[in-house]
């Protein structure tokens, strides 16, 4: 066997040629599961950060969820080897936001001017584009991305597999009989997963009898329409029906499993004879255990054919799922708070990881994803809604959820598209938990409104914005940037029938409410005529800065004075309930969080408000200073130069560490920094102790991140090695925390804080546990300061 995986390894050599003429035919985009056992950040950091003279952190990372959430990106070659992609942090944010987007599809672009760089290890010499060693030059190349601007090629037609035309996209293939091999890796050690062969067969096909696996599981989700087999028309040596067991020639211990997936599948190639994956859909390398660069459950191609997993995790048929979703093209989906992983009601949410527990499918954008494809459900099911911008419109609608398809009633949808002019739209369904989906774990029963970019056609991730019950609506201010609101409300949710399904109006503009229930169809379908919008072109090396997202609307449920939303007409002295002391989370924990002395980052005020504190999370938990500065308007320009920043807080304060967040208190002198209405405010938060923060998949320094009905708040950046001049700037970098602000007037006096007969008036806890209005947090600082009573505002992107 060892003759012919040598030979299998030269001929690879001589298709490359390892020449000049050695071409990069795609970029292939690579996404992951994380592993729950890494869900808590340990307490070291890497030992290779860099520590300057007053303890400022350079971009320290954290071992146990620094594995990307994000996605990592590899050059493919024409033999199917692959050699990863570097570059700046700025250029991979790029090429993130880029395939996010729908400019770069994994697997199906390649890019000028990608350069190809290796290390020889016997002479350890660098070399571009030279003939070298097999071992040198696969397993240390590197392909380094460009500067300048980008212009994405589509791959050479002959390189491309497994994908259909539609609508001049190339999308993965989701219907049809799939091959699909696992592939039990045994290193040089002898280290192999202890599952026997004809568990991980029964795991995956239900070969033996297991009734819920990956592949009923996608025969369910399709209907029939995606099958998985292991009957591959010809003779294979396996272990079990659909497994093979390879020896490699490394050492596991030693090894990152992404970089030697090269050796994986030449190994394999070798051992069944034949090349990959020609003769498969999609390949499961299953190994002992992640030993270099863990944190992951599994990881896959996007648009792809190949996933890797680690432990027990491929019997996780959620994991599988996952997985094999992204070779499918199907990116995360976020939940309500906008991490990564957290739409439950999704299996691209990462719900479960346990045997027998995955039985759901998709939310409504990945259920459109898949359907604009032609692919599994009826597009007559599939409807977009069009609000325009000025004319009150009204449409209502029944809604019958995924695991019902077989029963969908002739006047109902399974997904409505809201069009809301841009590139991010929103995608509404009826979340039914029984049958195929019961095992969903968020929104069950319920309508979920999801957001999308790519107009749902392609890879995005996705984001929950709110899960509606009976009753229950959601309302976005300023819809399209109209200044007019739409509501979406969900009149019933009828239990009564077979199938169960909801009853859902969208009324933009306060239109009056027929008497008589408007016509399923409203205009529009899944696949309409291009727009005339026009494409967005491909940035310059220094791009202006600008801030970005989606139209500015906001999100609040209810229109009334006591709900805890403050609204437009709501102010703290007629309504202090509902608009003193909001609190707006950025992020709540440090999941993912790296550190530097410094975040900035910008805000934008939608309606006037007024920035009483902020509270963030720090490096350590010990007393240091802190400062937090201001400037109105970009930051832009303005990262090291102090003279155009005004400072607001100077304290020494008792910091709570990287898991608690620390409340700094009241600015100077009590003074909330005031923004009006549309006005954009900079802040810089500065410890040399350092703060931590986020980094977020698919975002781009000045893209809007999170919104309520008072605040659009944006990706900024992080300063290292010191205070503004003597800094290092880099991004994008997200604060997290809670900036607390209330609803005022404008017209209001601004030189001290706004307060009326509330609890703002008391000065001591006492008196503020007296207040049966409030819950009160106490910041030290001789001011108490409202955490509202009753059923909390539901937080919003």
């Amino acid at each position: 066997m060892k003759a012919l995986y040598l030979a299998l390894m030269a001929r690879a050599i001589a298709v490359q040629g390892l020449n000049p003429s050695m071409e990069c035919i795609s970029i292939v985009a690579l996404a992951s599961t994380r592993d729950p056992d890494y869900a808590v950040i340990p307490e070291n950091i890497h030992s290779s950060s860099t520590i300057n003279a007053t303890g400022g952190i350079f971009e320290p990372t954290f071992d146990a969820q620094d594995y990307p959430e994000q996605e990592t990106f590899e050059c493919l070659l024409p033999s199917g080897l692959s050699i990863p992609i570097t570059g700046t942090e700025t250029q991979l944010n790029k090429l993130r936001h880029d395939l996010n987007k729908g400019a770069l599809i994994s697997g199906e672009n390649t890019l000028d001017g990608l350069r190809i760089r290796g290390v020889d290890d016997s002479t350890n010499h660098l070399w571009e584009n030279t003939t070298s060693s097999f071992t040198a030059a696969i397993k240390n190349a590197v392909v380094t991305l460009p500067a300048g601007e980008w212009n994405f090629e589509p791959t050479p037609s002959r390189y491309r597999r497994h994908l259909t035309s539609r609508n001049n996209r190339r999308l993965a293939s989701y219907e049809g009989i799939k091959k699909v091999l696992v592939v039990r890796i045994i290193d040089k050690n002898g280290l192999v997963n202890p599952d026997a062969p004809s568990f991980m067969s029964d795991k995956i096909f239900g070969t033996y009898g297991d009734k819920f696996t990956m592949s009923s599981q996608y025969e369910a989700c399709s209907f029939g329409k995606m099958k998985i087999t292991n009957d591959y028309g010809f003779n294979v040596d396996q272990a079990a029906p659909g497994v093979v067991e390879v020896q490699v020639d490394f050492d596991l211990t030693t090894s990152n499993l992404n970089s030697v997936r090269n050796e994986f599948r030449i190994a394999t190639e070798a051992k069944i004879g034949r090349s990959l994956p020609d003769h498969f859909d999609h390949v499961l390398f299953v190994v002992e255990q992640c030993y270099v660069d863990c944190g992951w459950a599994g990881f896959a191609t996007v648009n792809g054919w190949v996933s890797v997993y680690h432990k027990h995790h491929y019997s996780s048929m959620a994991v599988t799922l996952h997985e094999v979703g992204h070779n499918l093209n199907l990116a995360h989906s976020g939940g309500v708070d906008g991490k990564e992983y957290t739409d439950h009601s999704c299996l691209m949410g990462n719900p479960w990881f346990k045997d027998d527990r995955g039985q759901m499918c998709f939310n409504p954008a990945k259920t459109w994803q898949i359907a604009s494809a032609g692919a599994w459900y009826d597009e007559k099911y599939m409807l977009t809604w069009e609000s325009g911008k000025v004319d009150p419109k009204y449409w209502r609608v029944k809604l019958v959820g995924i695991a019902d398809y077989n029963m969908m009633l002739p006047d109902a949808a399974l997904v409505v598209k809201l069009e809301t002019g841009f590139d991010k739209d929103l995608f509404v369904g009826f979340n039914r938990a029984t049958g195929i989906n019961i095992d969903s774990k968020d929104g069950n029963d319920k309508v979920t409104i999801i957001e999308a970019g790519n107009n749902g056609k392609g890879y995005s991730k996705s984001i929950m914005v709110d899960e509606l019950g009976s009753g229950e609506h959601r309302d976005f201010v300023g819809w399209r940037g109209s200044g007019k609101l739409l509501v979406i409300r969900v009149l019933n949710i009828v239990k009564t029938s077979s199938p169960w399904y909801a009853e859902v109006e969208f009324n933009f503009n306060n239109a009056t409410v027929p008497s008589a229930s408007p016509s399923l169809k409203p205009t529009g379908s899944i696949n309409p005529p291009p727009s005339n919008q026009p494409v967005q072109s491909q940035p310059s090396p220094s791009p202006t800065f600008v801030l970005t997202g989606s139209p500015t609307y906001s999100l609040s449920p209810t229109m009334e004075c006591g709900d805890l939303v403050c609204m437009p007409y709501e102010t703290n002295l007629n309504c202090p309930n509902d608009c003193i002391g909001n609190e707006f989370a950025t992020y709540d924990d440090n999941i993912g969080a790296k550190g530097a002395n410094g975040t900035i980052f910008s805000l934008q005020a939608v309606r006037d408000v007024a920035i009483t504190s902020i509270s963030t999370f720090f490096r350590s938990d010990t007393e240091s200073l802190v400062q937090v500065y201001t400037k109105t308007g970009s930051y832009r320009g303005f990262e090291q130069n102090q003279t155009e920043w005004t400072l607001i807080y100077d304290k020494t304060v008792k910091q709570n560490g990287k898991d608690v967040v620390t409340h700094l208190g009241s600015f100077t002198n009590n003074v909330p920094v005031v923004i009006a209405a549309g006005e954009i405010r900079s802040f810089y938060v500065y410890s040399p102790s350092n703060l931590v923060y986020r980094q977020e998949n698919a975002v781009l320094e000045g893209d809007r991140v999170k919104s309520d009905n008072s605040l659009n708040f944006y990706a900024g950046i992080a300063v290292a090695y010191g205070l503004f001049g003597s800094g290092q700037v880099f991004g994008p970098r997200i604060f997290s925390g809670v900036l607390w602000y209330d609803g005022i007037k404008i017209s209001q006096p601004t030189s001290s804080p706004v307060m009326s007969a509330n609890c703002w008036l008391l000065n001591s806890q006492d008196e503020c546990l007296q207040n049966s209005m409030c819950r009160w947090l106490a910041f030290g600082d001789g001011i108490c300061r409202r955490k509202r009573m009753g059923k909390a505002s539901k937080r919003t992107r």
